[in-house]
């Protein structure tokens, strides 16, 4: 059918986009002359795929069209279906830009998953602790960078406050070891503890704190650290509970 091939090759076109800008290539003549029909029908299908949604029009001179659903997932979900300027189209992007932008599906598949993180960081009166769940690869340590990023954009930390990360895996073997660099410890308590040692949790207080594979805490470190989220206090190994600011993720 020929609306088919129209609305394919707008897509291929605006799967082809490398900026917003480049959406001035992309018009009626040219898409006519890649599906092989004459302008007239290929703008009156243009215009039906207009009136459905499935495309959006900047009202330049030639006119530019591009593929809605394509679109978003290249660079934000437009929030009209007819532009008058392609610099109406930018600033729109301009006043929705956050750091999350960057991370794949950020304005489709993500977006829920980003809103919530966003409702989670600016929860009263410190925020939420969080959990990143999903396969090995998929952006997990990204998203908490990305996720330091907006506090530090949106005021909420300031620009010197600390991004700390340890990953629980490389200590599965020595839970001791994983407790005190989380944790820290006081001196003499335990054989070679000659000074004091801030742990990382203490380290990152006002800041964010990425525990990557935390699910490889063994139960003791896990119950200290579900403690310090509940209350805000923990305890260096052999020293009186301390205090210290929730964290923002």
């Amino acid at each position: 059918m020929s609306l088919d091939k129209v609305k394919n090759e707008v897509v291929k076109e605006t799967l082809a986009l490398r900026t917003i800008a480049d959406i001035k290539n992309i018009t009626t003549e040219k898409i006519a002359m890649q599906v092989q029909l004459s302008r007239n029908t290929v703008s009156q299908y243009l215009n039906e795929l207009l009136k459905s949604g499935a495309v959006v029009q900047v009202k330049s001179r030639p006119a530019n069209f591009f593929d809605r659903e394509t679109f978003s997932k290249l660079f934000f979900k437009p929030q009209a279906l007819i532009y008058s300027t392609l610099a109406a189209l930018t600033a729109e992007q301009s006043a929705t830009q956050s750091v999350f932008q960057s991370f794949i599906g950020s304005q489709e598949s993500m977006r829920i998953g980003i809103e919530h993180i966003t409702t989670a960081i600016n929860y009263p009166p410190n925020g939420l602790p969080m959990i990143f769940s999903g396969s090995t690869g998929v952006g997990k340590s990204y998203l908490a960078k990305l996720t330091y990023d907006y506090c530090v954009e949106k005021g909420i930390l300031s620009e010197q406050a600390p991004f700390m990360t340890l990953n629980c895996a490389q200590y599965y073997h020595n839970p001791e070891l994983l407790s005190s660099n989380l944790f820290g410890y006081a001196k003499g308590s335990f054989t070679g503890a000659t000074t004091d040692f801030k742990g990382l949790l203490e380290s990152a207080d006002g800041g964010v704190l990425f525990l990557d594979e935390c699910h490889r805490l063994d139960p003791e470190s896990q119950e200290k650290l579900f403690s310090f989220m509940d209350t805000g206090t923990f305890q260096r190994m052999g020293k009186i509970m301390l205090h210290g600011e929730q964290t923002c993720a």
